[in-house]
């Protein structure tokens, strides 16, 4: 019989899905529990005391320091640095320990970490740091920051994308982010937070979908309406109301030509009229980072087709619907129309009867 030694630590009987037993068949405790000592790596039946397995690896934590003596409690305890980067090529490195109010160990650590990186990984870390800072400003979740990250590294791998800056390429990956995870930024918002330019960017946008033949779905107005409205100071009702006109305005089809962004701005303009809120079209402006013409153009399109738009909308008022600001004609009144028609028809809406007066 084996000496079993101090013995620390009483397994649990059902700890593990196959529970460990004396193999011993004239080992009179049945099921005995079995103690892991610790020191000398053994793991002993308390009922006969056969030697159940020796060297056996404590798979619990460390908390020994192993830095210097003179760090005291700000020691390092880890002796293997932090958990690898699947991003970054696997390089075999010596993590060197800082010590705080000791400068030339931290140098001298910093030091051996950038001489331990490859120049690709050196480059990908550089590019993950940006994306880390403007995730950060704009408060990104951490999925649409990993996403972007690997979308970085997997242009990268490709080639295609030589005479860019990497800091454009990370602004455009976090804008596809963006979007592949259903919370999509528009390319304003991306700038403010960029070292590059707008062209850039858009730039690396269309060489990154084309690199990595990625096929992103067509963003929603909706995905911008309640963030808009939010900055706007805005309540759920004027939120609903310029959702509803938008997507209804998309549905007539007569908005095909204008971008997400501009719809959104000039739909919350009109739920904002038509509320009474006190924003004037600057205040959207500033908000959704379309200009004033641009959401003046698109309101007239809608403001065309404005008894279809409403028609089925509850708690408005028709006399301010019938009022609501123009400014001057659409380009395509008898088209939007038309258009609008067609759409009401084919989904048995009756429109207001003051359209009947304009035409």
């Amino acid at each position: 019989m084996s000496d079993a030694g101090p013995a620390k630590k009483k397994l649990k009987p059902n700890a593990y899905k196959y529970q460990v037993q004396c193999p011993k068949a004239s080992c009179k405790a049945k099921n005995a529990a079995l103690y892991e000592d610790y020191v000398q790596g053994d793991m002993v039946c308390t009922g006969c005391g056969l030697v159940v397995g020796d060297r056996v690896i404590d798979v619990g934590s460390e908390w020994r320091t192993f830095a210097n003596d003179g760090a005291g409690k700000q020691g390092d305890p880890s002796r293997v640095g932090a958990a690898e980067n699947p991003l970054l090529q696997s390089d075999l490195t010596i993590k060197i320990s800082s010590i705080k109010g000791q400068t030339e160990m931290n140098d001298l650590q910093r030091a051996s970490f950038m001489a331990g990186l490859s120049s690709k990984n050196n480059s990908l870390m550089n590019a993950f740091g940006v994306i880390d800072k403007m995730s950060d400003r704009i408060h990104l979740s951490q999925p649409i920051n990993k996403q972007a990250k690997k979308l970085f590294k997997e242009g990268l791998d490709t080639e295609k994308l030589k005479g860019h800056k990497h800091e454009a390429i990370a602004a455009a990956c976090l804008y596809i982010a963006c979007r592949i995870r259903g919370y999509p930024r528009t390319f304003k918002e991306i700038c403010a937070v960029a070292t590059v330019d707008k062209r850039k960017i858009q730039r690396c946008f269309t060489a990154l979908i084309e690199a990595l033949n990625l096929n992103l779905n067509q963003t929603s107005a909706v995905n911008y309406t309640a963030r808009f409205c939010d900055r706007l100071m805005l309540d759920t009702k004027v939120t609903k109301l310029a959702n509803h006109i938008s997507e209804t305005a998309k549905d007539m089809g007569i908005v095909e030509s204008r971008q997400p962004t501009s719809i959104v701005a000039a739909a919350i303009y009109m739920a904002i009229l038509i509320t009474k809120q006190e924003k004037s079209p600057a205040d959207v402006s500033s908000v959704t980072g379309m200009s004033e013409g641009t959401i003046r153009s698109t309101y007239r399109d809608m403001y065309v087709a404005r008894a279809y738009l409403l028609a089925n909308v509850e708690g408005v008022d028709w006399p301010v619907v019938e009022s609501l600001r123009n400014w001057g004609d659409s380009n395509a009144s008898e088209k939007i129309k038309e258009k609008a028609a067609q759409w009401a028809k084919g989904n048995n809406v009756k429109p207001i009867s003051f359209v009947k007066d304009e035409s």
